[in-house]
């Protein structure tokens, strides 16, 4: 290769690197941009507890089928932890109606504690939805949670004070996974933050025709519900 055409490798080389550091100025530029909007849309709040409903469409009661749940858990683990509810209560920063996307804040670790519930309680309840989990009922799936799940020793790594209320945290066990169930079965797939709750091809059919009103099949005796 004779001088000329290094030169000429040379500059392509350079000019090449040019363009691919302006194209990551861009992409970082545009993220930033992004994450501000967020921020922004979320009143400044850039933690929290997110859910999204990942299905087309939604009816009447879904709005309820997420908040109560996540209402009545938060209000449930402020008492076992000692967390005064007048001085952080649970609140609403953002909502999206067309994609259904809702942000809560609160006590950052009492929302940490319920992602972590809602993704093992997840993980039962669909258990429940195969054939041999079919045979369970509310209490022996409450015991399987019990077993896979120790709340008291989760919230205690999160710097919570349960030593008065443990018996109260073992009892709260069957609250916990009645009202994940009706938040979990509000949509096909359910993403908790960033993780991505999802469901076989044929429960999410189930739960798109009203088939299925609740994942573990309760009805509201919490018996197991033969299909």
């Amino acid at each position: 290769m004779d001088d000329s055409n290094r030169v000429s490798n040379y500059a392509e080389c350079i000019n090449a690197i040019k363009v691919m550091n302006d194209i990551y100025d861009k992409f970082i530029f545009t993220i930033e941009y992004i994450n501000n909007i967020n921020e922004q849309l979320s009143l400044g709040n850039k933690e929290g507890l997110e859910i999204s409903l990942l299905n087309n469409r939604f009816e009447k009661e879904t709005y309820l089928k997420v908040t109560d749940p996540i209402y009545l858990i938060y209000e449930k683990i402020c008492e076992i932890g000692n967390v005064n509810l007048k001085e952080e209560p649970l609140q609403i920063v953002r909502m999206e109606t067309g994609s259904f996307f809702i942000k809560f804040i609160g006590n950052k670790s009492i929302l940490k504690l319920i992602s972590s519930v809602l993704e093992s309680i997840h993980k039962i309840l669909i258990r429940n939805c195969t054939r041999e989990g079919q045979k369970q009922n509310l209490v022996e799936s409450t015991e399987l949670f019990k077993e896979q799940f120790d709340i008291v020793k989760e919230m205690v790594e999160l710097g919570m004070d349960v030593e008065e209320h443990k018996e109260i945290a073992k009892e709260t066990l069957v609250l916990l996974m009645k009202q994940s169930n009706i938040l979990l079965s509000s949509s096909p797939d359910v993403r908790i933050n960033k993780k991505v709750l999802s469901k076989s091809e044929d429960i999410k059919k189930a739960l798109e025709k009203n088939e299925l009103k609740n994942l573990p099949f309760f009805d509201r005796e919490d018996e197991v519900v033969n299909k």
